[in-house]
């Protein structure tokens, strides 16, 4: 079973992309294959963050530690959206429950999500790419500088609002229907946990480590594309190698730019891309 890949690539990237493939055919054929009992990974992030919240319980001494789980569960869950968008199991119906899962968390619609990350893959680089750090300070007159610091900080603030409405804009009828029920879940699920846990519970279990997780996330994301060369297609996408815990929470996501060369490769074959 083979997941979803992206948009039609420049003709550098489809050079670079038939280099490899004529040079190992076989291997990529492989890392291109689905292995599903990776996609329930998103069980473990889920059982942290429910550590995390009851050691909130337990002792005010250990409220750090509780957060700093619940942020870890958050953010490694968010992570795992990014996979259901190109494919955690080869079901369509099943990659967009558990994107449900996934986004839900973080207020996210895996609708919106996949529409608005496909297009990145389509645009990358250029100004019609709207994740582009450069693009977006051209277009507001503000200097790199400030929009990177504004990003590193308070980007969900942005990167929300612009999922949401770039997502809408991207769909058509059906997706947009898909994203009003994904919305309307969305906000009975957080409805219902702030009633059902009250606001004292609510505050740290899930505000403090979404603002943790947030700020964590901006940070590796930062390091995908910014800088890079805009105009070369091969080359404007950035691999941060990382190792054990941090690796196994981003999933992998590191691994950028063979990301962006083969769309289709899961999570857990990039480090073998890579080599």
């Amino acid at each position: 079973m083979r997941r979803s890949g992206a948009a039609p690539y420049s003709a550098p990237m489809h050079t670079l992309r038939s280099q490899v493939l004529h040079a190992h055919p076989d291997a990529v054929a492989a890392l291109h294959r689905l292995e599903p009992r990776h996609g329930w990974k998103l069980a473990r992030f889920g059982f942290l963050w429910a550590v995390g919240v009851g050691l909130q319980q337990l002792h005010p001494w250990l409220m750090p530690v509780g957060v700093a789980l619940a942020a870890v569960g958050l953010l490694g869950n968010a992570i795992l959206i990014h996979e259901s968008a190109h494919g955690l199991f080869g079901s369509p119906r099943l990659n967009r429950l558990l994107g449900f899962v996934c986004g839900a968390p973080v207020l996210v619609s895996p609708t919106c999500f996949r529409l608005k990350h496909l297009h990145h893959h389509q645009h990358v680089g250029t100004d019609r790419d709207t994740t582009c750090l450069v693009a977006n300070a051209r277009k507001l007159g503000v200097p790199l500088p400030l929009v990177l610091l504004w990003v590193l900080g308070f980007g969900t603030l942005f990167v929300l609002p612009s999922l949401a409405l770039g997502g809408w804009r991207l769909a058509n009828p059906t997706q947009r229907r898909a994203i009003a029920r994904e919305a309307l879940g969305i906000v009975v699920l957080h409805g219902l946990f702030f009633t059902l846990v009250g606001p004292g519970v609510w505050l740290f279990a899930w505000l403090v480590p979404f603002v943790v997780a947030s700020v964590a996330h901006n940070l590796r994301s930062v390091a995908e594309h910014t800088l890079t060369p805009r105009e070369e297609p091969d080359r404007n996408g950035r691999t941060t190698v990382e190792r054990g815990f941090v690796a196994w929470l981003h999933s992998n996501a590191g691994y950028h730019w063979e990301h962006h060369v083969f769309p289709g490769v899961p999570w857990y074959h990039l480090p073998a891309l890579h080599r």
